[in-house]
């Protein structure tokens, strides 16, 4: 329920907010932007429910309550556009992708430990992630490869001084001798 005197959304017996009580706060501080509006949407339910009593809320004349259901609604619009109802953001502005096939496929764990363990932490890495192929039964999608690997930087400088950094050398060093082949894509995105 929306409270006009506080300012915020008051939601009856979640039991996901702290305590569980009858009424607790949310203004959207500390909880996700999913539960944000998870959380409102049955505000704008009511809110737009012709069976409640919009007579005016503690005597207010109708048509303050009429005002008070507007400011709910758009109060959902704005948490929606605060909650990030639009395109993601790109993860960086240069991103190095590598497929690696492996001479041993069982190696897969070992190499994806020492890519999060070392290539991960590397100054300059702005976006990462390891992992090994998913199949959902995609026919057209690429599966000969065993360990797919990505890291993005912001910065032509940041890509190039990952390249020789001790940890990166070290970890080629280490997997050259057991990859069968890797392929390599540097992808640059410009976009805002």
């Amino acid at each position: 329920m929306f409270v006009p005197e506080l300012g915020t959304v008051l939601e009856e017996n979640d039991p996901e907010l702290a305590g569980g009580n009858t009424f607790t706060f949310h203004t959207g501080g500390s909880q996700s932007a999913g539960k944000r509006i998870r959380l409102t949407l049955p505000v704008l339910a009511a809110a737009l429910n012709s069976d409640l009593d919009w007579k005016g809320w503690h005597g207010l004349p109708t048509i303050l309550a009429h005002m008070a259901r507007i400011s709910v609604i758009l109060s959902i619009v704005f948490i929606c556009l605060i909650a990030g109802c639009s395109a993601p953001e790109r993860p960086a502005m240069i991103n190095h992708v590598v497929f690696f096939k492996l001479e041993d496929p069982e190696d897969s764990t070992e190499l994806i430990e020492d890519c999060d363990r070392d290539l991960s932490t590397i100054p300059g890495v702005a976006s990462y992630y390891c992992g090994q192929h998913g199949d959902f039964g995609r026919q057209n999608v690429d599966s000969d490869y065993d360990v797919g690997f990505y890291v993005g930087f912001e910065t032509e400088e940041a890509y190039r001084a990952y390249l020789v950094d001790p940890a990166h050398t070290a970890v080629v060093g280490k997997w050259k001798p057991r990859w069968e082949w890797i392929r390599i894509y540097d992808v640059v995105d410009t976009s805002p």
